[in-house]
């Protein structure tokens, strides 16, 4: 997430049916990034889970850029360096992508004149293309808001997004909450009028970030932490959270925390048809991708 980023530029699957029991994960294992030992942040996992997108710490005074991995296992990847003709001496994160290849991703490279930070591209050949700011009506272009998280759906149909409002006078982000925009005829993203209800259960006085959805958008997790342990970097407080819809149409349902993935964790990524999920986590000082394992995966593979 670019919370830390942010504060100074401000200052200038599971379907209902398929899984009932959230807490029955596998204690999360490191996945090793073959050819890269940097913090690696923000994973996505592409839908036909061979490719990981992810981009490097997002700390001021960072060099943030996007890279990908090929998938040799499910806790090994081969890093194939960065993504071409997308980083900028600029931020660029948060990458998700569709089944179709367009590809998403957040930057402020142009924050100050158009108060928008949501991009977007068509990934070929390890290179993004088209690149564009996202048009629309998802950005509310005020500079006291912003938006630092965005997943797009399987279908490219949907924008699942994190929305941030900052306190005027420098005291830090003050909410972060989701909403769901729609692609219209023109390849722009429009809220959705019943967005609140869809959230309802979700968003809350905590900031709720990164988004994730299953392929059939029935299940979502997220992260979760009170303002002042995102400040203050207390692992204790983070978490990833996971809720579950009858139907796309419907609003979530009241999330629960998933038990095995604790310490300073954040953004998740669905894997392998719901089984697990990745994630990064702080260890020793160093960000890392995690993989956790529904226990039941392997049998329900069979």
């Amino acid at each position: 997430m670019l919370r830390l980023f942010f504060m100074c530029l401000v200052s200038l699957v599971f379907s209902t049916a398929a899984r009932a029991d959230v807490d029955d994960f596998e204690i999360p294992r490191l996945v090793i990034i073959t050819g890269y030992e940097d913090n690696a942040m923000e994973p996505f996992l592409s839908r036909d889970g061979q490719w990981l997108f992810f981009n490097s710490r997002d700390e001021p005074g960072d060099e943030t850029d996007l890279h990908h991995a090929y998938r040799l296992h499910d806790n090994e990847f081969e890093y194939r360096g960065k993504l071409e003709n997308v980083n900028t001496p600029d931020v660029e994160t948060v990458p998700s992508m569709d089944r179709h290849g367009n590809f998403y991703f957040v930057s402020p490279r142009n924050y100050e004149s158009s108060r928008n930070t949501l991009w977007q591209g068509r990934l070929s050949g390890g290179e993004i293309t088209r690149i564009r700011e996202l048009a629309g009506d998802v950005s509310r272009y005020n500079p006291l808001w912003l938006n630092t998280d965005a997943e797009v759906s399987a279908d490219g149909r949907r924008l699942y997004v994190v929305e941030n409002e900052w306190s005027l006078f420098g005291g830090g982000m003050k909410s972060s909450n989701l909403f769901v925009a729609r692609k219209g005829l023109g390849g722009d993203f429009y809220r959705t009028q019943q967005m609140d209800e869809i959230f309802d259960a979700i968003n809350t006085i905590d900031l709720e970030y990164g988004p994730a959805l299953s392929d059939d958008e029935l299940t979502l997790y997220f992260t979760r932490v009170s303002p002042e342990d995102a400040r203050e970097g207390d692992a204790t407080g983070f978490g990833i959270w996971m809720a579950t819809r009858p139907a796309i149409s419907e609003p979530f349902s009241s999330p629960v925390r998933i038990q095995a993935i604790e310490g300073y964790v954040e953004s998740p990524t669905v894997a392998d048809g719901g089984c697990a999920i990745y994630f990064h986590q702080k260890v020793r000082g160093v960000f890392r991708i995690m993989r956790a394992e529904a226990s039941d995966c392997r049998q329900r593979q069979r």
